[in-house]
């Protein structure tokens, strides 16, 4: 009698599983190379992502709509150039329990696009999905992973590793966690996986520095260092609104909210130094991201209402800023939720608006006298779509997380002035 009342209990216990699973995945997928737990599931089978990618080859047309800003960009008109963007795949947002994700970040790694993925609400759901960006023309999604009861934040990659920052529902006293998995032949693996909870309400970004994984956590949160491989915490400083993190010339660089500011610190013999710290106009919002790119001494922060704003890292001092568009949306809907920078191009993405784009005069990185001398070319016509959530460039690669319209990769050209 024992005996059949185990082998029942155990029968029962595999079917809650089983059906928690197909809450996550497709009840129609192809479950070869498919890894599922009681909390994440992992996608390994190229027939099921390649049903998330849609090829595309369609040109992008930049649409002449001048942003406000500061008298010297409101002065000029956009300037006609020729360099070419080309709409080459399209992937739909994860679907996880039936709810359509987000993202909320995008990171352009060598030959690979990491993105993370969450939900809006109360709702702890995510998603990550790793992408194959060797082939230029031809991108492939190699892997992805659906998490139930978590939020996924932000991600990032080194030494063959993903980092992954997240919030938990089901541990409510600590629901700030970081995950890693490693990759095996291009793809992720749960084999040594590793999970470690900090402080706060959330993991909200996290960057892979020389001495250590960086990590921020929320608005009670802080600042902290990370051994790669334990997951262990090195050393931690309290910094409330903390919201992204970054290292340029050995500085750990943070970008906090509530109003804007930004702290400077140097990580040597593990431990954190503060070095520096200044203002800057926006970052007002609750709970919203204040994303930053560094070139040589200059910080581009996505200052949400503020637009971008451009200071100096030395001394904190302004040296310019590209304002919100002048639209009929929403006013609520339209924020600087991300700003990306390669050569002489800056996308910006600001929300219900669209993305933008702006020149400077040079090559960013060869610029030394603060001289930037932007140009607002105009909006990105990527049609309709959901608000921009974050945008990435790199290596001529520009991705567009579109909210729930899922994520647009974008081949930009070799490009000239056509004077």
């Amino acid at each position: 009698m024992k005996k059949y009342l185990t082998i029942s209990v155990v029968f029962i216990l595999f079917m809650l599983l089983l059906n928690s699973c197909a809450k996550i995945i497709d009840s129609n997928e192809d479950t070869s190379e498919i890894t599922t737990t009681d909390r994440l599931t992992v996608i390994n089978n190229d027939n099921s992502l390649s049903s998330y990618l849609k090829e595309a080859s369609e040109n992008i047309t930049v649409v002449d709509d001048v942003l406000t800003g500061s008298s010297a960009l409101k002065a000029q008109k956009s300037k006609k150039t020729s360099f070419k963007l080309t709409l080459i795949a399209e992937v739909s947002s994860p679907v996880v329990n039936g709810q359509t994700l987000q993202a909320t970040k995008v990171q352009i790694q060598g030959n690979k696009a990491l993105i993370s993925y969450n939900m809006t609400g109360e709702a702890y759901l995510g998603a990550v999905d790793i992408i194959d960006i060797k082939n230029r023309k031809k991108p492939q999604i190699r892997s992805r992973i659906l998490f139930n009861e978590t939020d996924v934040h932000s991600i990032t990659y080194a030494d063959d590793k993903a980092y992954v920052a997240q919030s938990r529902q089901s541990d409510a006293g600590t629901p700030a966690h970081i995950e890693s998995f490693k990759f095996k032949s291009s793809k992720i693996s749960l084999e040594d996986s590793r999970s470690a909870t900090v402080a706060s309400y959330a993991v909200n970004s996290v960057f892979p520095g020389k001495e250590a994984l960086y990590a921020t956590s929320g608005s009670n949160g802080k600042l902290y260092a990370i051994n790669y491989t334990t997951l262990d915490e090195i050393d931690s400083v309290d910094l409330s609104y903390a919201r992204w993190v970054l290292e340029n010339n050995n500085k750990i660089i943070v970008v906090r909210g509530m109003p804007g500011r930004v702290n400077i610190f140097k990580y040597d013999n593990n431990a954190f130094t503060n070095e520096n710290s200044f203002t800057f106009t926006g970052a007002n919002t609750e709970e919203a991201k204040s994303q930053a790119e560094a070139v040589n001494d200059m910080l581009f922060i996505a200052a949400g209402k503020g637009g971008v704003q451009v200071h100096k890292l030395s001394d904190g001092s302004k040296i310019t800023e590209i304002s919100l568009p002048d639209t009929e949306l929403d006013s609520g809907s339209v924020v600087c939720n991300s700003v990306t920078i390669d050569k002489d191009l800056i996308f910006i993405a600001n929300g219900a608006a669209g993305v933008y784009v702006a020149k400077a005069k040079n090559q960013i990185k060869l610029i030394d006298d603060y001289d930037l001398s932007l140009q607002v070319l105009g909006k990105l016509n990527l049609g309709s779509q959901q608000s921009v959530n974050h945008a990435a460039y790199k290596s001529n690669y520009l991705f567009v997380a579109a909210g729930l319209g899922g994520l647009k990769i974008i081949d930009i050209d070799n490009y000239y002035d056509d004077d």
